[in-house]
């Protein structure tokens, strides 16, 4: 069930206390995970206002004093640009890689004129694809609270695993509670079946195919990509397609 709670942006609730945070122009995907202590994002939307994420929040009743946590799984303005609200405002930590400090530190005050067109337009329709032409890096500079790597926990439930290729420190993380695997953009998921993301994505193909191998050796219950839908069912009967499919040197325009 797909709940449109603002213009062009949906929330999908996914299990218990897990939702996924969509913007269908984009379709790109953030997560909302309630937790005993909290909430924790895995990314944050990609408006540098916060719009998404206070949204978000409003839908399930919480405020941001509630968030305990933001894992981002890479720098890309499309999954951490809401981190700076989160931050600047509220004091909530942020987690990622530190790989991904300097992209994540550069934001639009400390760039040139077209970084700052890019920060004002808004992001939906046609402009979305204007912003994305102008630069992905983040509207505003973000600072790492925190550096995480491989095997770390995170909240007491969320797994880190380094998954680079798609950016240097691409992250993915996954939830031991649950067996979710938030995967970001290490991989997509369309119509159901597991794919690579686009080759013109992927600057480092080698790097993004030994960290697809690696997340298939996952016991995932759920697979939640940072685009387009989660799959929630037959997770493992895909995991078990795609990795037999990696053996194939076919990355797709389209991801």
């Amino acid at each position: 069930m797909v709940i449109r709670i603002a213009f062009d942006l949906e929330m999908i609730p996914l299990a218990d206390g897990l939702w996924c945070l969509r913007r269908p122009s984009y379709v790109t995907c953030s997560y909302v995970v309630e937790t005993s202590a909290g909430v924790t994002f895995i990314d944050a939307g990609m408006t540098g206002s916060g719009r998404d994420v206070l949204e978000a929040l409003r839908h399930i009743g919480r405020r941001p004093e509630d968030v305990e946590a933001v894992l981002l799984t890479h720098w890309h303005n499309d999954h951490s640009a809401g981190a700076y609200l989160l931050q600047s405002r509220y004091q909530i930590p942020i987690y990622g890689h530190d790989r991904e400090r300097p992209s994540l530190a550069r934001g639009t005050d400390r760039r040139g004129p077209r970084d700052r067109v890019r920060a004002l337009l808004p992001d939906w329709g046609l402009f979305v694809l204007a912003k994305g032409l102008l630069g992905e890096t983040t509207p505003w500079p973000i600072a790492l609270d925190h550096s995480v790597t491989d095997g770390e926990l995170v909240a007491g439930r969320f797994e880190v695993i380094e998954t680079p290729g798609h950016t240097p420190g691409h992250l993915a993380f996954f939830d031991r509670e649950t067996k979710t695997l938030f995967a970001g953009d290490a991989l997509a998921v369309i119509d159901g079946r597991v794919r690579r993301m686009a080759r013109h994505v992927t600057p480092d193909h080698g790097r993004a195919h030994t960290s697809m191998v690696k997340l298939c050796d996952q016991p995932m219950a759920h697979l939640c990509p940072g685009h387009r839908t989660p799959l929630m069912t037959g997770v493992s009967a895909a995991m078990t397609a795609f990795r037999a499919e990696l053996g194939r040197d076919r990355w797709p325009l389209l991801g």
